[in-house]
């Protein structure tokens, strides 16, 4: 009798540790699941980039491209890369950029949703999407100097002008830049603030757009060709539409289109000259073949 409840104990053991065992696998799997989930993905690449996971593992950036939590964006020059996550928000990278994505938590179920965002170097563009109508939400960039916090809007910033950090107000609500020494806050369409370092306040709030406007002018003016009308892009994208400077703003655009279509000509003609070159040696030394 005692044999036979010592071998019933046994096998009702050996069910439970199997029962156990069985049961951490397929939390363990659902976890591994649920971290690999994209959050989003790459909409558009101009140039070429890198994708970083927090083990260091690294992958080309692609069209298409899903973006997990725990990564980092790195773009190379001459580049733009454009990101959709999962509640429609845009982040748009400028060249030589590094960008972590912290963060990011949708649940438009329960009310709540996260996006905190990490800018190394750079600039970028953001415009916040369904987290921001949110309950409970929050949506922030950090950087060196300063943390960017976002009330469903559309917005620029970066380190771009004499290594400070810039952040303006395109459309929307309100940004609020804050960091040890104070705390500004951006409510006015086209209203910029400026961050000389770590441990000076944001500026007060002013209205931008001739200062963008002489920056390009002044590299486009020094750099007319493909590399010199990104960079011009790339500042001119940080411009409010409404700005008083915006016809200037289109002049200069037009100018540069004019400009960088009359390069791509000369340069289509080149390559067709070296081809008409090849075919013309190709002709001769079949001709030549042809008298032996």
């Amino acid at each position: 009798m005692i044999k036979m409840l010592f071998k019933y104990l046994i096998t009702k053991l050996y069910t439970l540790i199997l029962l156990v065992l069985s049961l951490s696998i397929i939390f363990n799997s659902n976890l591994v699941i649920a971290q690999n989930i994209a959050i989003g993905q790459i909409t558009r690449l101009i140039g070429s980039g890198i994708i970083v996971n927090k083990n260091h593992q690294e992958r080309f950036a692609t069209p298409l491209s899903s973006i997990y939590k725990d990564e980092t964006i790195i773009t190379a020059a001459n580049t733009r890369i454009e990101l959709r996550l999962q509640d429609d928000s845009i982040i748009t990278l400028g060249e030589n950029t590094n960008f972590a994505i912290d963060d990011y938590q949708y649940h438009p179920q329960k009310n709540f949703g996260v996006a905190l965002f990490k800018l190394v170097k750079g600039v970028f563009r953001a415009i916040s999407g369904a987290i921001n109508n949110l309950n409970i939400h929050k949506f922030e960039v950090h950087t060196s100097y300063a943390t960017i916090g976002i009330r469903g809007t559309d917005f620029w910033g970066g380190f771009y002008f004499d290594n400070n950090l810039d952040v303006v107000l395109l459309d929307g609500h309100e940004i609020y830049v804050t960091n040890k020494s104070g705390t500004v806050e951006l409510t006015t369409i086209g209203g910029g603030t400026t961050i000389n370092n770590p441990n000076t306040a944001p500026t007060s709030p002013r209205i931008w757009g001739e200062k963008k406007l002489n920056a390009a002018k002044a590299i486009w003016a020094s750099s007319q060709n493909t590399n010199g009308a990104n960079k011009v892009s790339q500042i001119l994208s940080g411009i409010d539409p409404e700005a008083s400077c915006m016809p200037d703003v289109n002049a200069l655009i037009d100018e540069i289109k004019v400009k960088i279509k009359e390069l791509e000509q000369r340069d289509w003609d080149f390559q067709m000259k070296v081809f008409d070159n090849a075919v013309e040696l190709e002709k001769q030394r079949i001709e030549a073949s042809r008298q032996i």
